[in-house]
């Protein structure tokens, strides 16, 4: 938990610098779930130094992608994959799952407001809408699916 504290500032440099390896201290980024405290234990921190996610205590390896894309992260938990350009409807299958872009949009981050490419994709039993930023960073993702009740449950990690 006090590798979470120290990285909150972190995150914030990193949604503006590239996706691959940025020019900073430590290559990892914090996500909190639904605006929820760091330390409850439902954060997801991605980390390059170790090749790994890790989402409300699970952790999920991170393997290599077959392209070179503007952003690719590829766990059994989710795959991100986007192209260096987009346009409008613009749809790719990539590392076994489709992907449709969204629409360009601003979200809130740390108090600033970041443009990002809205991007779906079904994965699994459900779908994730990804929130990427026009240098590559994943600023936040949504995680929608359905219980094993039939209810539909909707998760946001955010930077």
């Amino acid at each position: 938990m006090q590798r979470l504290y120290r990285l909150t500032a972190l995150a914030l440099v990193l949604a503006l610098t590239p996706w691959s390896r940025p020019a900073v201290a430590a290559d990892t980024i914090v996500y909190v779930l639904n605006g929820s405290p760091l330390d409850d234990g439902t954060a997801a921190v991605l980390d390059f130094d170790d090749d790994t996610l890790m989402v409300s205590g699970d952790l999920f390896s991170l393997s290599p992608c077959a392209t070179s894309w503007l952003v690719c992260i590829k766990t059994d938990y989710m795959t991100v994959v986007v192209p260096r350009t987009t346009q409008a409807s613009s749809h790719w299958t990539a590392e076994g799952f489709d992907f449709q872009y969204v629409r360009d949009s601003k979200l809130r981050v740390g108090g600033a407001s970041t443009e990002v490419r809205e991007i779906r994709s079904p994965q699994g039993s459900g779908e994730f809408t990804f929130f990427v930023s026009r240098t590559g960073v994943l600023v936040a993702w949504r995680h929608t699916y359905k219980t094993m009740t039939g209810d539909l449950e909707t998760y946001e990690y955010k930077m």
